[in-house]
């Protein structure tokens, strides 16, 4: 899975949740958090890197928000957004 797609899916995980109750900073903090949280788990990250990235981050998130909430078809893109699965891995 491409580390893009695991941010989109972060993302639509806490929008389904709607447990933000539409604050912006707290939504854009934990789907921020959760991310760099599996980065971290992938790989290290330095920590001068690691400021730039959220920053980065949270404007991503940001912007991907005010998309979905100005969406005249938001309730539809959120009851058919399939978040995507990994798939497993084999083990050889």
């Amino acid at each position: 899975m491409k580390a893009q797609d695991k941010l989109i899916e972060i993302f639509y995980n806490h929008l389904k949740k709607n447990s933000h109750n539409n604050n912006i900073d707290e939504f854009t903090h934990n789907v921020v958090a959760d991310y760099l949280f599996y980065l971290m788990n992938v790989g290290h990250i330095p920590a001068k890197a690691c400021d730039i990235l959220e920053a980065d981050l949270n404007e991503e998130v940001i912007e991907l928000y005010n998309k979905i909430q100005s969406s005249p078809a938001k309730n539809i893109i959120l009851k058919n957004k399939q978040t995507p699965q990994a798939r497993p891995r084999r083990i050889n």
